[in-house]
């Protein structure tokens, strides 16, 4: 799979940590932003498609996703967007809700 000429690249050390029904998820800039600076990021667990995101100049690097089922397996990723897209998804973490 080739990069899209211009999205930022994946977002690195995504670690997500359980929360009541929810997960706390941190991460590190990508390597490469693309060709403009990174807008917002957005995180995804999976199953179920919850998400969480982040906006400003620079965006924050943690959100906490919501809406989670007690005691079951999550696997998260992180997107970086910028003004000519997203890029692809970060290595996924894994995580149990309480």
């Amino acid at each position: 799979a080739s990069a899209i000429v211009g999205v930022p690249g994946a977002p690195l050390s995504i670690h997500a940590t359980a929360g009541t029904a929810s997960a706390t998820i941190k991460w590190a800039t990508p390597k490469a932003s693309g060709v403009t600076h990174v807008t917002s990021y957005m995180a995804t667990a999976q199953p179920g498609g919850f998400s969480c995101s982040t906006t400003g100049t620079p965006p924050a690097r943690t959100c906490v996703i919501a809406g989670l089922t007690p005691s079951t397996k999550y696997t998260v990723t992180v997107t970086a967007n910028n003004a000519y897209g997203t890029g692809v998804p970060s290595k996924p973490a894994k995580v149990t809700s309480k």
